[in-house]
């Protein structure tokens, strides 16, 4: 499938922006010591409520992986328009995968896209660009949920049967590897 990632690590002015890691500004925190949000809650106890409360909305959608270095929690979310309907409803869905720094939310997460199915190129880049903005406009606040649903709304909108056309053409490339064919757009 089709990836995007960001992070808060740095990049060169030459690199893609949806496709490679994106420098994201740091909040200040106060002293050292003092890791607490700007609300006065430990910057952990922020970090853990919002990944308990994504485990309780996500359910089977949602899947623990093992924490890298410098993280606090890493886990894949399968972020579908209609959750609560058969995936023969959902149309367009995207994987996200999100890794909370130790210090998360006064740094940004690191969260990559993989496109399972049901969006263009230019559509997935439109949707990693929409996110990437979205967590450069909340940068220090806790941000996840607000992805997902920033995910699930973007899909929902374009959440459309593929047309019988369309159907034949990915069952005959799938079929014959992609052969034959006068190529064109969509």
């Amino acid at each position: 499938g089709r990836l995007a990632r960001w992070a808060n690590e740095p990049r060169g002015d030459d690199q893609d922006p949806v496709t490679r890691p994106v420098t994201m500004p740091k909040k200040k925190a106060g002293p050292p010591m003092q890791k607490q949000g700007g609300d006065g809650v430990d910057v952990a106890t922020d970090a853990n409520n919002e990944v308990v409360a994504l485990e309780s909305i996500f359910g089977d959608d949602y899947a623990l992986q093992a924490p890298k270095e410098h993280e606090r929690h890493r886990f894949v979310l399968t972020i579908k328009p209609c959750p609560a309907e058969p995936d023969s409803e959902n149309h367009v869905v995207v994987r996200m995968e999100v890794g909370l720094p130790t210090n998360y939310p006064l740094v940004a997460p690191k969260v990559e896209l993989q496109l399972i199915r049901g969006l263009t190129d230019i559509t997935f880049k439109e949707l990693a660009e929409s996110l990437r903005a979205r967590v450069m406009a909340h940068w220090g606040d806790v941000v996840v949920f607000e992805l997902t649903e920033l995910v699930r709304t973007f899909l929902e909108s374009r959440n459309d049967k593929p047309t019988e056309l369309h159907a034949e053409m990915l069952r005959r490339a799938a079929g014959t590897g992609g052969g034959g064919g006068g190529g064109g757009g969509e």
